[in-house]
């Protein structure tokens, strides 16, 4: 099938139109994602979770699913082998979720549970730290509970029907599917992924059972909450199930499981403007400060920033590891209010993440070998996400973060990714750098908190 027939059939759906560039182009609905071209031969089409294997066995020669699509709304069409109505099938249903999405978050009147924000994803605040003016984004950088909470607290005022237990690892992919029906909403695309959700339960300090809750129709995972530190909550709905109290029964439920963890505060992050926020002002939760994913669009390039002389950038080595953990922890326990993470915990979130490659940590060395800067960062999907970036004190100022930053994004798209991006807050003042590197913001949040 040719891309100009692809185009044409595209954009002859109601509301679609074509974006992108000329070499990369790209179709939305109502700015919500359908299909972009990849490479010249492979198109990327949103299909639905619940869809695509159907489709993989209708036209197994037409499409595909790589690794790093796994665990998202996502599907390779090869278009010198695809037959003109199986990708004509995929991108009715790509419209169809997107179509019915965007009319979804038409409904501005509707209270909704707030979107929750993990790790890298995307849903994604990262730990930068290379001035000293540089503050954590606490939702990204999660110590575990001070102690163990106890047996689970009973959700009140559910709606009729609906049972609620404590998670198991095994309902990763269940609450993984949950928060990516609401970042579609929110967000258009999900971001977060399965290694994400595996990752941050994966930490020693963690509870998963004291600290988790899942509300279910059925068999059927529709909400969750996550009490994922002393202060820092996570919650999800189902669009279909949002209006209904939900979202209202599971803050009540996390402030509670966190007043019982002798925690005297408790926030989230949520998409600014957004029906999460209007609920958890309503709640009583007031606004720390605001925070912004910036994205370096696929098209763009940044210029290489080289190292002053006597500093290269190399791969992670399992010796390196108890360095590059005291470096990163010593940068950001300049300014943050917590206890040193072990190294265990921070090792399960770095090399202990499902997928983890020497790449993936990336360190800054002098001449003599000193370790004094370190950078970390992944695959997400498509995206290549800087969750982490340090320098040490003592050679700041000296445009070795930059070079930090460039050296991640080409090794993320030489590992395959079409866009790179990562997050930073009001209280990083790094915005502007970033923007002179080409980076755009692609959203807006609000970081809100309540005292307990």
């Amino acid at each position: 099938m040719r891309l100009e027939e692809v185009s044409r059939y595209a954009e002859s759906l109601p509301r679609v139109k074509r974006k992108g560039t000329a070499s990369r182009p790209a179709w939305y609905v109502d700015d919500r994602l359908v299909m972009r071209l990849h490479d010249p031969d492979t198109l990327v089409i949103r299909v639905p979770l619940s869809e695509r294997e159907s489709l993989l066995e209708r036209y197994p020669d037409c499409f595909g699913v790589p690794p790093r699509m796994e665990a998202h709304h996502k599907v390779e069409a090869y278009l010198h082998r695809a037959e003109p109505a199986a990708v004509r099938t995929a991108i009715d249903l790509a419209w169809e979720m997107q179509h019915y999405e965007a009319r979804l978050a038409e409904r501005a009147s509707e209270v909704r549970c707030p979107t929750s924000r993990r790790l890298a994803g995307r849903t994604r605040n990262p730990l930068i730290a290379w001035s000293a003016s540089a503050r954590k984004r606490s939702t990204r950088h999660r110590q575990g509970l001070p102690h163990r909470i106890g047996p689970m607290h009973p959700i009140d005022n559910l709606p009729a029907g609906l049972t609620t237990r404590a998670l198991t690892l095994d309902d990763a992919p269940a609450v993984l599917s949950v928060i990516a029906a609401e970042e579609v909403v929110d967000l258009g695309e999900p971001e977060m992924t399965l290694e994400d959700v595996v990752a941050d339960w994966r930490r020693p300090s963690y509870d998963i059972t004291a600290s988790t809750v899942g509300v279910f129709d059925g068999d059927r995972l529709v909400a969750y909450g996550d009490l994922s530190d002393a202060d820092v909550a996570y919650t999800a709905v189902l669009p279909s199930y949002q209006g209904r109290g939900i979202g209202t029964a599971l803050a009540r439920w996390l402030q509670a499981t966190a007043r019982a963890a002798g925690s005297t505060r408790i926030g989230t992050q949520v998409p600014q403007g957004s029906a999460a926020e209007r609920l958890m002002r309503d709640l009583g939760y007031e606004e720390r400060w605001t925070a912004w994913d910036l994205e370096l669009p696929p098209d763009r390039e940044i210029s290489a920033r080289p190292l002053p002389e006597g500093f290269t950038i190399r791969d992670d080595a399992e010796a390196d590891r108890e360095s590059a953990w005291k470096l990163i922890e010593d940068c950001f326990l300049e300014w943050s209010e917590r206890e040193r993470m072990s190294m265990a915990d921070f090792g399960a979130k770095v090399w202990g993440r499902p997928g983890f490659e020497p790449w993936n940590l990336r360190l800054l060395t002098t001449a003599d070998g000193d370790v004094v800067g370190a950078t970390h960062v992944f695959l997400a999907g498509d995206g290549g996400y800087v969750a982490r970036i340090a320098v040490r004190p003592d050679h700041r100022g000296r445009g070795l973060a930059p070079a930090m930053l460039v050296d991640a994004f080409r090794l993320a798209r030489e590992h395959g990714a079409v866009r790179c991006y990562l997050s930073t807050d009001t209280r990083a003042g790094a915005r502007g750098l970033y923007e002179k590197v080409g980076m755009e913001v692609a959203s807006t949040w609000v970081n809100l908190a309540v005292t307990l």
